[in-house]
C-alpha cells in the first residue's frame, strides 16, 4: 500500500506538470525532477526494501542488492540536490528577478537538473564500487557497512554539506524576503507593503464616476507568490530534514559500534527516509493551487 501510493501521488505529479500549461514554467521543472525521484524510489526501492523487512535476510542476488543500493542511494543524492537547486532558484527570484525572467531559464534549469543526475549517478557508482570491494556484506544481507573513512566522506559530501548549503540558501531567501515586505523607502520609513507605493502604483479613471482606481494587483500578486514560494521551500525542506536525520544518525553510529544499532532499526529509517517521497506530492498539491486545478482536469 505504501509503494502504490508513493507511485501513484508522484506519477499524477508528474503528469501533471508535463501536461498542464500554467506549471510548465521553469522552477516546476525542479518539482518534477524530485517527483521522478520519489517515483523511482516507491517502483523500485520500497518493495525490494518491504521484501527485505518481512524476510529478514536478502534473498536475492548479491549483484542486484548492490543495484539496489545504487537507486536508493542516487535518488536520495538527487532529491537533496534539487532542493538546493530550488533554493537558488528561490533566491536568485527575489535578488536577480531580471536575470531569474529570461527565456533562457527553462533551458539552464533543465540543464542543471540533467548535471544534478548524471553526477549523483557517477558520484553513487564510484562510492559503490569502493565500498562492495573493500567490504564484503554477510551472506543473505545487503546492508554494506564500509570503512569509518567511506562512511564520513560520503555522509559529509551527499548529505553535511548539501544540508548545510540548503539552510544557508533558506536563510537568504528569508533574508531578502522580509527586506522586500519591510523595504525602506528614501525618508527612511519602514512600509510593509512596497507595492502600494505610488511609484509603483498606476491610476485609471472610469468612465461615469470619474472615480480613481488604482492598478496594483501585478505587484501585491508577485509579493504574495515570492511569500508562497519561500513558504513552501520551507515545507519541502522541513519534511525532507525531518524524514531524513534519523538515517543520517545511525548511519555514522552503525559504522563506528555496529552491534549498537540492529537491522531492524536501520531498516526503520531507510522507511522514515521513504515517507518523504509519500509526503512531498501531499505538499505540491496541498500548497500550489496549480496543482489542484491540473488535477481536477486529469481526472
Amino acid at each position: 500500500l505504501f509503494t502504490l501510493v508513493t507511485c501513484s501521488a508522484n506519477a499524477i505529479t508528474i503528469l501533471c506538470g508535463s501536461r498542464c500549461k500554467p506549471l510548465q514554467k521553469a522552477h516546476n521543472l525542479f518539482v518534477v525532477s524530485l517527483a521522478v525521484t520519489d517515483f523511482s524510489i516507491g517502483i523500485f526501492a520500497m518493495p525490494f526494501m518491504a521484501m527485505y523487512t518481512i524476510y529478514g535476510y536478502w534473498p536475492i542476488s548479491r549483484s542486484f542488492c548492490v543495484l539496489w543500493a545504487l537507486v536508493e542511494a542516487t535518488c536520495s543524492t538527487v532529491s537533496i540536490a534539487t532542493m538546493c537547486l530550488i533554493a537558488y532558484d528561490r533566491c536568485l527570484a527575489l535578488t536577480n528577478p531580471l536575470e531569474y525572467g529570461q527565456p533562457s531559464r527553462k533551458r539552464t534549469v533543465v540543464i542543471q537538473i540533467c548535471v544534478t543526475w548524471v553526477v549523483a549517478l557517477l558520484a553513487q557508482s564510484v562510492v559503490g564500487i569502493i565500498e562492495t570491494s573493500s567490504v564484503e556484506p554477510p551472506i543473505k544481507e545487503c546492508f554494506v557497512v564500509p570503512s569509518n573513512k567511506h562512511i564520513l566522506i560520503s555522509i559529509t559530501l551527499t548529505f553535511e554539506i548539501p544540508i548545510v548549503l540548503l539552510v544557508l540558501l533558506y536563510a537568504r531567501c528569508l533574508y531578502y524576503l522580509r527586506k522586500r515586505l519591510f523595504s525602506v523607502d528614501p525618508k527612511g520609513e519602514k512600509s510593509q507593503a512596497p507595492a502600494l507605493r505610488p511609484s509603483h502604483v498606476s491610476s485609471a479613471t472610469s468612465g461615469s464616476t470619474g472615480t480613481s482606481v488604482l492598478s496594483v494587483a501585478p505587484l501585491t500578486n508577485r509579493r504574495q507568490s515570492h511569500v508562497r514560494g519561500i513558504r513552501n521551500l520551507g515545507l519541502i525542506i522541513g519534511t525532507f530534514l525531518f524524514c531524513w536525520l534519523p538515517f543520517c544518525f545511525l548511519f555514522i553510529i552503525r559504522a563506528y559500534c555496529l552491534d549498537c544499532i540492529s537491522n531492524g532499526w536501520y531498516a526503520y529509517s531507510f522507511w522514515a527516509g521513504y515517507l518523504n517521497s509519500v509526503v512531498n506530492p501531499m505538499l505540491y498539491f496541498l500548497s500550489n493551487p496549480n496543482f489542484r486545478m491540473a488535477f481536477i482536469k486529469l481526472i
